[in-house]
């Protein structure tokens, strides 16, 4: 039952997706899988203990790959941040 967690994650997003249908409004920039995915990723580099393959694995359950330009703003964002800790 460990993936329980999880299960009730995607069904609370389901719910809150088609609980919107059929009402205006602007589209979400980012939908609340990827903002969740985000946040996980910022909570991982802020914990300083992650390497490096740890951190492409996450940029790249994002979504963008390996190579993208997006990919390589966000490696260059860890590059960084890793100097200045």
């Amino acid at each position: 039952m460990p993936n329980n967690n999880k299960d009730d994650q995607e069904l609370a997003d389901i719910m809150q997706e088609e609980s919107g249908r059929g009402k205006r409004h602007p589209e979400k920039a980012l939908t609340i899988s990827q903002r969740r995915k985000m946040y996980a990723f910022v909570r991982m580099i802020a914990d300083g203990s992650c390497e490096d393959r740890d951190v492409a694995n996450a940029i790249r359950a994002l979504g963008p790959q390996e190579g993208s330009r997006e990919f390589q703003r966000l490696w260059d964002w860890w590059v960084r941040y890793r100097r200045r800790s």
